[in-house]
């Protein structure tokens, strides 16, 4: 699936609704910090998730929900090797100004793979990649695009979406979606895949100044088009009001 406008991200999971807990999503937070507030809940859910011996396969927009009314945690016994980690991510989430409640969530773990499997047995599934391409690492990208099928993720592989989609929710921010911020987003999407298209036209190592050229290129084209669109947007509001 592709994601294009905020209105795609706003169906709201069985999950939630089997629970009757308020949520709203991250394309309708209503400041800076609520966002990076709720990306930051949705990693330590994440973390948890990993530390009991999974990876969550689907970081994806619509997958991270912010509570409307958040709720008491409790803080869990961590096992003793894992003491100064937990002594560590308590200190890092004090800094951050994180009280103990939960605030946000990450959900819909249908693609969730043990970790141990993806050793023990070959067949494990591992190279269903079921995330979409907007938020994708550029590992797995690759392995879709031009690999065999067969790559083994890792926790990276899961951590990297969590950047494609703040960057997807910084666009949408205002919960207004307009022509501008269309095209906007598709620049923001494009930025990912640019070095891949490089590669693809001119192979594994290109001269720096073809790189150079097709960089000048894709910069012209993409931040030429948002500009026009931006332009004509404005002409139309100012038009509108008089």
């Amino acid at each position: 699936m592709s994601w294009n406008t905020p209105e795609d991200a706003r169906l709201i999971p069985l999950q939630s609704e089997l629970s009757q807990i308020e949520v709203f999503h991250l394309t309708d937070a209503r400041t800076t910090w609520e966002l990076f507030e709720s990306i930051a809940h949705a990693m330590l859910g994440w973390l948890t998730l990993y530390q009991e011996g999974d990876l969550h396969r689907d970081i994806s927009i619509e997958n991270f929900l912010r509570l409307k009314t958040p709720e008491q945690r409790n803080e869990g016994n961590p096992a003793k090797s894992e003491k100064k980690q937990a002594k560590r991510l308590k200190r890092l989430v004090r800094e951050l100004r994180f009280k103990n409640e939960c605030i946000a969530v990450i959900v819909d773990g249908g693609m969730r793979m043990r970790l141990k499997d993806c050793f023990e047995s070959p067949d494990s599934g591992y190279g269903v990649h079921n995330v979409s391409k907007e938020f994708m690492s550029e590992a797995i990208y690759n392995d879709n695009e031009y690999g065999d099928g067969d790559y083994i993720p890792s926790p990276v592989d899961d951590l990297e979406p969590f950047i494609w989609v703040t960057l997807w929710a910084v666009v949408a921010l205002t919960g207004q979606f307009t022509a501008e911020k269309h095209s906007l987003r598709q620049l923001v999407t494009s930025i990912r895949f640019f070095p891949l298209q490089v590669q693809e036209k001119y192979g594994e190592d290109p001269p720096v100044s073809l790189m150079l050229w097709e960089w000048h290129l894709w910069a012209f084209k993409g931040i030429g088009s948002a500009q026009r669109d931006f332009e004509e947007n404005t002409a139309s509001t100012a038009l509108a009001s008089a």
